[in-house]
């Protein structure tokens, strides 16, 4: 199982990096929530959203990258005229960056990467596709 140890190990290096990111894009995320006019926070969010999953799929982390997919699919199509589905998309996607530091902290503690966890995550965010 050398491969998952290089992987883990690939984990460690860029986890701050990600966290700060993450930090960044959810900072971003409600600076656009409170203000629908600051659509340079949302196009940053999603660009710093993109690249988060870099780090994961070279770790193949397919987990976390998943769910980590799933959300800068999300930003990317907000609704700009829809309130009631544009508050339940921010809801959600806020929840998803609580998910994703708190899954690859399992995965850095057990090192068993279990996309399923992260399945009903990803499946509620795929059901704001419109």
């Amino acid at each position: 199982m050398m491969h998952e140890a290089i992987d883990y190990d690939a984990l460690s290096w860029v986890r701050q990096e990600i966290d700060v990111t993450l930090r960044q894009t959810r900072a971003l995320l409600l600076e656009y929530s409170a203000d629908k006019a600051r659509t340079d926070s949302l196009q940053e969010c999603a660009e710093l959203m993109h690249q988060v999953r870099g780090p994961l799929q070279i770790a193949e982390l397919e987990g976390a990258d998943l769910l980590a997919a799933e959300m800068e699919t999300v930003i990317a199509g907000l609704p700009a005229d829809d309130n009631t589905v544009l508050d339940r998309c921010l809801d959600l996607l806020l929840q998803s960056m609580q998910m994703l530091p708190a899954y690859l902290s399992r995965l850095q503690s057990s090192c068993d990467d279990s996309p399923e966890l992260v399945l009903p995550q990803v499946k509620m965010l795929r059901s704001l596709h419109v």
